[in-house]
């Protein structure tokens, strides 16, 4: 038996070596990597996990989706550039953060799409940057994905499928060749996931994307359950994106979008900036409201596949370009205004 100061003591350390040990747990989960400003290459994406890789650039020599799914992040001064495929199946969640960079180089498959096959993904840019250099894809590929269905791999069959994306605090994208896609599919088959939901967000951040951003998935035989399923996608306040069109391409789930406090500037060549493929008025402009920047001497005509408007925001067109409504079903709902 242990009395007095000695006990005391004791009892002391072994408090001590219980905190310090749960400092390290703590401080595990999120161990900053400090790459001292190094230009740095590995061919193991799976030894940051639960890290925030901070000060330097990593190249990674091979696929980031490779590694086991977990959480990842990528915190400040640091780039991380990758050339390798596309896929990341399983519970990802990745963090790009106070002004960290991820860059798909010109070696990459050119595409980054997240969850792939199967898993529940989150995906974070909270003051970060997602950008595409790649150039070895076709333009009318997606380049950035989230919430695929690839049934043809039986990792999906049976699986539910999701996608938590939240863009915000002055964090960008910018893919320089081919689609943004939220929620969708690339194959068909016999190996159908349950459930399909995908919930993104944009705020206070910039979106550049060099063809569509596209939504929803066109086949009604690649879920088990559409019903249960959504994509939902809202273009919140001071959101600032720039692309050829909007379009919904498919009701199975049908997808729900929201423009509330955006501004969207049309890039030539895209037929009505808010597009649908036979899915209804799935468009809504919300009391924030939505501008629409039209460059000098352009005429954007939205045409047969134009979706009608509703909601109770307004629509302000900026720029000394026109728009022309034709063949639309209807120019918006009670309450709802156009001036430009």
């Amino acid at each position: 038996k242990i009395q007095g100061g000695g006990g005391n003591s004791l009892s002391y350390l072994l408090s001590m070596i219980a905190m310090f040990g749960l400092v390290l747990k703590v401080s595990a989960e999120g161990e900053v990597v400090d790459l001292k400003g190094q230009s740095v290459s590995s061919a193991n994406f799976g030894e940051y996990q639960n890290k925030i890789i901070t000060n330097g650039e990593l190249t990674l020599t091979a696929s980031p989706s490779a590694a086991t799914a977990g959480k990842y992040t990528i915190g400040s001064d640091a780039v991380v550039k990758y050339a390798g495929g596309p896929g990341f199946s399983g519970d990802w969640d990745f963090n790009i953060i106070d002004g960290g960079v991820f860059e798909q180089t010109k070696e990459s498959d050119g595409r980054f799409l997240i969850p792939f096959y199967y898993g529940k993904a989150s995906f974070i840019l909270n003051n970060g940057t997602f950008k595409s250099v790649d150039d070895s894809r076709s333009n009318n590929a997606e380049t950035l994905s989230f919430g695929v269905i690839w049934i043809n791999n039986s990792g999906a069959k049976d699986k539910d499928i999701s996608a938590n994306v939240k863009i915000l605090n002055n964090s960008k994208i910018e893919l320089t060749r081919g689609q943004l896609r939220i929620g969708g599919a690339r194959a068909a088959g016999d190996k159908k996931p349950k459930t399909l939901k995908v919930d993104f967000a944009v705020e206070d951040s910039s979106i550049y994307v060099a063809k569509e951003i596209k939504f929803g998935v066109s086949n009604s035989g690649w879920l088990q359950n559409a019903g249960e399923s959504y994509v939902k996608a809202t273009f919140g306040k001071n959101s600032d994106i720039t692309c050829k069109q909007f379009y919904a391409d498919g009701n199975n789930p049908s997808p729900s979008v929201t423009f509330d406090g955006a501004t969207f500037h049309w890039l030539e060549g895209g037929n009505s900036f808010i597009g649908h493929n036979k899915v209804g008025d799935i468009y809504t402009i919300a009391k924030g409201g939505l501008t629409v920047d039209i460059p000098k001497e352009k005429s954007l005509t939205c045409d047969s596949n134009a979706s009608s408007l509703k909601g109770e925001g307004g629509i302000t067109k900026i720029g000394e370009g026109s728009i022309t409504w034709n063949q639309v079903s209807s120019q918006g709902s009670p309450g709802m205004t156009f001036t430009g």
